[in-house]
């Protein structure tokens, strides 16, 4: 099993130290990075890395945005890992953790589950745009 990180930053101007610092502390080796729009359908070192999955590993990124630009696209890519036999890992404030345990097309599916007003909702809270509540 190898953990397989992913960073991603739009523009040239942009730095990936902070991403591949995140994800080399959470043990990814090797490391896939690009400057690319996440807009473009031609993410060469993203290919690389879907190409490069073995059963069990794990795909692992620093936030959900850095895979996939929408939800449309996010679920596409999970379920081609979940296909390969690996999971996906996001750090993102709000962890995200889908493992190998599911059916291949079982993790899409759950996402899609989701009322769109939870997807907003999860955006906004790894976004920072808003903070959970605290239980009392």
């Amino acid at each position: 099993m190898a953990i397989l990180g992913y960073a991603r930053v739009s523009t040239q101007d942009q730095h990936l130290t902070g991403q591949l610092e995140a994800l080399k502390a959470a043990g990814a080796e090797p490391i896939f990075k690009e400057k690319i729009s996440g807009a473009r359908a031609d993410r060469p070192q993203l290919a690389k890395l879907i190409a490069a999955l073995k059963e069990g590993d794990v795909v692992l990124v620093t936030k959900l945005d850095r895979l996939g630009r929408s939800t449309r696209e996010l679920l596409d890519l999970i379920e081609r890992i979940s296909k390969a036999g690996a999971s996906f890992r996001s750090l993102g404030r709000h962890q995200h953790d889908l493992a190998p345990e599911l059916e291949p097309t079982q993790a899409p599916r759950r996402a899609l589950e989701r009322p769109p007003s939870e997807v907003a909702l999860l955006r906004r809270l790894e976004s920072g745009r808003c903070k959970p509540l605290s239980h009392v």
